[in-house]
This record gives structure tokens, sequence and C-alpha cells, in this order.
């Protein structure tokens, strides 16, 4: 078993999927077959929970991670590193699904054994602290996400080597956060170191690499450079179906933003087949009350009224309002107001690249709290209007005073 799993872990670290999970599958048959069922079991089990959540079967990888966990607890103890490891990956598969309250539930909960253990290395508790970051990055939690993700590298530049894939994961969350304060020139050279180190030890075609390209592409997307987007995702994509297959989330959300490039450039005839086909695959992935089906449903929607396919248009909103009101969670409102205000400030004072960043922060927040269709989105998407006017970016501005109109014209109805 022991070799069975070395080579399973060796396998799903250069991206051969499908022979990770061949090598586990074997292994777990022959633990099963034995009745043994230890802790290398239970490394085995959650080695086979990593490959099904990079590849997409969240299902089958919450059973195997909860099962991993449970022989941890049984034989270490509830504080053991093996049950720590294992959270951490829990909460990774969380986080993937959106699922915020849980992950940071599970990473609170590793990072607190980890903290408590003789065995963790600082590497260790860096990954979960960079982990919990995201998160908080997720939630709109920005100066909480940033103090802990240079807490992160700070300890992962201590211990480990410049080069090393660890501190290409650290980089890649600072640019993340980079982006949503205005700071281009800083994330763009981030997201290009990490890649350099992705692509020296892992290959041009492993799926880390595509995601860091998905992120350049956004940058760049955001900047609106468009040609250079264009490029990258479709570089990403490409990547992503070898590598993941055409069915994975990944693909999904880069189908999803390279429509929307072609839409804020007014391409609308390129935009309709990649929603269709980034709404089949979260549907069938994630179910169809995600989170991430209502956005889609929503884009289509608008994309619909451009067309003067209004019947279309009316139902793609109205399933999306039903999903994204059900779903409605906690959100920090007032900082989202905070940000539209001081996003106003800079506005006023000319810094139009900051006020482009705080407005979209202020922005995903009124969305995830509020709903996709309440007044202050509408608002918002006049402020970002305004703002890509002040820049000379007119198409954009179309766009999105055309998204404000089409809420308050629906919530009129």
């Amino acid at each position: 078993m022991l070799l069975l799993n070395d080579a399973g872990w060796k396998a799903m670290q250069q991206g051969h999927y499908a022979d990770a999970e061949r090598l586990f599958r074997e292994a777990i048959d022959k633990g099963e077959s034995s009745g043994d069922e230890n802790q290398i079991f239970a490394q085995i089990l959650n080695g086979l929970a990593e490959v099904y959540r990079l590849t997409g079967n969240y299902a089958e990888a919450e059973l195997l991670y909860t099962r991993s966990l449970a022989i941890y607890e049984q034989l270490a103890g509830a504080n053991s590193f093996g049950v720590a490891y294992v959270l951490n990956n829990l909460a990774n598969l969380y986080r993937w699904q959106g699922k915020h309250a849980d992950a940071e539930r599970n990473y609170e909960r590793s990072l607190r054994i980890f903290e408590g253990s003789e065995d963790a290395k600082p590497e260790d508790i860096a990954e979960v602290v960079d982990n919990l970051g995201i998160v908080y990055k997720e939630q709109g939690r920005y100066l909480e996400a940033e103090s802990l993700v240079k807490r992160a590298l700070a300890m992962k530049e201590k211990t480990l080597g410049p080069e090393s894939v660890d501190i290409a994961k650290t980089l890649v969350s600072l640019a993340d956060l980079s982006i949503n304060q205005g700071k281009f020139a800083e994330a763009e050279l981030l997201y290009n170191r990490s890649l350099a180190i992705f692509e020296k030890a892992l290959g041009s075609e492993h799926d880390q690499v595509a995601r860091t390209l998905g992120s350049l592409a956004y940058l760049y997307h955001t900047q609106r450079k468009y040609a250079e987007a264009e490029s990258l995702y479709q570089r990403s994509l490409a990547i992503f179906e070898k590598a993941l297959g055409s069915e994975h989330d990944d693909v999904a959300w880069t189908l999803a933003n390279l429509a929307s490039l072609y839409c804020v450039q007014g391409k609308f005839e390129h935009v309709e087949p990649l929603y269709n086909r980034s709404l089949e695959i979260f549907q069938k992935s994630l179910g169809l009350e995600h989170d991430l089906v209502a956005r889609t449903l929503g884009n289509l929607a608008f994309l619909y009224g451009i067309l003067g396919r209004n019947a279309e248009s009316d139902a793609a909103f109205d399933r999306s309002r039903v999903i994204k009101r059900r779903n409605r969670r906690n959100a920090d409102l007032d900082e989202a107001g905070r940000q539209n205000d001081h996003a106003n400030k800079l506005f006023k004072h000319g810094n139009y690249q900051e006020a482009e960043a705080c407005y979209r922060i202020a922005l995903r927040l009124y969305e995830t709290g509020l709903g996709p269709d309440d007044p202050k989105v509408a608002e918002l998407y006049d402020n970002y209007a305004a703002v890509m006017r002040a820049q000379n970016g007119d198409k954009e501005a179309a766009y999105y005073a055309k998204r404000a109109k089409q809420i308050r014209e629906m919530d009129e109805k």
C-alpha cells in the first residue's frame, strides 16, 4: 500500500490525475481486502479525495475526506497532525464549492491543531493561514485576508526556497488582493513571478499554470487589455480541458470569463455558446440551485435582452433571481457602503483606477448580501459605468449602464 500511495501522490502532483486515481484505487482495494485500515490507509483515502476535488468530483471527495478524518481521529486522536491535514483539504473542497462558512470553520480548526502540534512544520501552518486568507478574500474581508496572506508568505520564505510551488501559490493570493486594491502593476509582477515558478516546477501544461494564466487574463481584462486577456483565457482553457477534462468547473469559469470579455467589447455573437456551456457544467457539477448557476443565468438574461429575445431574458432573470434570493447569505454591507463612498471620493478627485477597484468590491458585496436585482446593485452598475466612461471606456460604460437599466426594468414588472 505504501508504494502505491507514494506513487499516487507523485502522479497527482504532476497533474496525471487518471494515473493517480488508478494507483490510489488499487491501494484502497488492497487495504480493504486485508482489513488494514491504519493511518497509511487514511492517507490514501485523503489522496484519492484530493484527486476527486481537483477533477471536480466533489461528492465523492467529501465522502473520502470524511472517512479519512474518522480513521485519523480514531487512531491518533482529534487533535492529531493527520486530522489537521485532512481538515485543511476538506476546507479547500468547501471553499471551491462556495461554502465559505464550512470552509472557514475547518480551516480554523486545522490551524489550531497545527499550531499546537510538535509535528507540524512552519510551511504546514503557513498553508492553512494562506487558505484562510483566501476564504476571507472571497467573503470581501480584504484587510483580514491581506494580513493572513502576508503572514503566510513570510513564513514560507523563511523555510522554503524562492522557486517553491508553495510560495508561488501564496504569490497568486497576494496578486489577487492587489487587483482588489487597484494595484495592477504589482499584481502583474506577482502573477508573472508565480507563473514562472509553476511552469519550471510543474510543466507548461499543468492545471495550476492554467489557473495562473486565467488570473493574469482577468487582470488584463480589468485593465481593458482585451487582446492579451483573450489570448491567455484561450490558452488557459486549452490546458484545463486537456488536464481536467471538458466538464470541470475550471473550464466553466474560464468559459464564463471569456464570455464576459466579449460582452464588454460588444461582441455578443460569440457569447451565448460560451455561457450555455458554462451553465451546463455548473449545473451538472454544483447542482441547479448554486450561486454560480444563478450568476450565469443572470448573464444570459442580460445577453438575451441585448439581442431582443425578451421572453427568454425574463425567464432566465426570474430563475436567477429565485436562486439568488434563496441562497442570499451574510455579507458586510457596511463595508460595501464604505467602499462605495470611498470610490465616489476617489472618482471626484480623478483617481479613476482606484475608484474602479473600490466599486468592484462594493458591487460584489451588495450582490452577495442583497441579491442581484436590488436597487443598490443597479446603483453600483451606474457608478461603474461612470468610472469606465471617465477612462474612455465607452463600450464598457454602455454595457454596465444597460445592466443597471435591466435590473430596474425587471424590478418594475
